[in-house]
C-alpha cells in the first residue's frame, strides 16, 4: 500500500498527518510503526496504523523506517533520543549516509521520553482503545493488540521502553498526536528535529 496526497485509495480514506514512533534495538529488537490520524473536524481524530517493523539489528531498523517514510509519507519519526550510545550510532549513520547521497534517518524526541519510562502513554494508548469509543484502529496485519495484551497491568507503572519495544513505539507516536492537536484551517508546522547529536549541549 503506498500513500498519496495522503490519501489512502485503497480504504478511502484520507489522512491529515502521518508520523512514526520507533524504538531502536538494544537488549531486544527494536519495533517501529507508522501512525496516521484520519482527516476530521473532530477534535480527537481517529488514529490508524498503517504498518510495523521489528528488527534485531539497528542498520535493518532504520533501513526499514526510511523505506517506510518513503512508501507512506511519513513526515516525523518520534522516540527516545536521551541514550548516547544509540543516537551516537544513529549520527553515524547518516554521516555515511550523505557520504554516499543516500537518505538520513533522524528522530525527534517523543513527549515525556527522556526516562524511558512509558507508563503516561501506555495510559493514553488504553484511553484511545477504550471499547466503546476506540480512536486507535489497528492494520490487519498488527501485531500491537496482542503485545498490548500481554502487558500485565502490575507492570505498567515500572515499564520501560526497553522492555517493550512496540508499545512504546506505539505509545510515543500517539502520544505526539495526544498533545500536539491538528490545527484546522492553519497549516501545520513540523517540530525541528535533533540532526545534530551533541550530548553536551542538545535539550530534549
Amino acid at each position: 500500500m503506498r500513500i498519496r496526497n495522503f490519501r489512502d485509495i485503497k480504504k478511502d480514506r484520507l489522512y491529515q498527518r502521518i508520523w512514526g514512533g520507533v524504538v531502536l534495538p538494544g537488549e531486544k529488537p527494536g519495533f517501529a510503526v507508522v501512525v496516521a490520524e484520519e482527516a476530521s473536524m473532530d477534535q480527537a481524530p481517529n488514529l490508524y496504523t498503517l504498518a510495523e517493523a521489528e528488527e534485531e539489528i539497528m542498520e535493518k531498523l532504520i533501513v526499514s523506517c526510511i523505506e517506510m517514510t518513503s512508501e507512506f509519507q511519513v513526515s516525523d519519526w518520534y522516540g527516545r533520543t536521551s541514550d548516547k550510545e544509540s543516537m551516537y550510532y544513529l549520527s553515524d549513520f547518516n554521516s555515511q549516509a550523505i557520504d554516499r547521497h543516500r537518505k538520513t534517518f533522524d528522530i525527534m524526541p517523543a513527549y515525556r521520553s527522556k526516562s524511558g519510562l512509558i507508563e503516561y502513554h501506555i495510559n493514553i494508548l488504553l484511553e484511545k482503545l477504550k471499547p466503546n469509543n476506540t480512536k486507535l484502529i489497528f492494520h490487519k496485519e498488527s501485531r500491537l493488540d496482542s503485545f498490548l495484551q500481554d502487558l500485565p497491568v502490575s507492570k505498567i507503572s515500572t515499564a520501560k521502553d526497553t522492555d517493550y519495544p512496540a508499545i512504546a513505539a506505539l505509545g510515543y507516536v500517539v502520544s505526539e498526536f495526544h498533545n500536539n492537536p491538528y490545527a484546522i484551517g492553519e497549516s501545520f508546522q513540523s517540530k525541528t528535529c535533533i540532526t545534530d547529536y551533541d550530548f553536551l549541549n542538545y535539550k530534549i
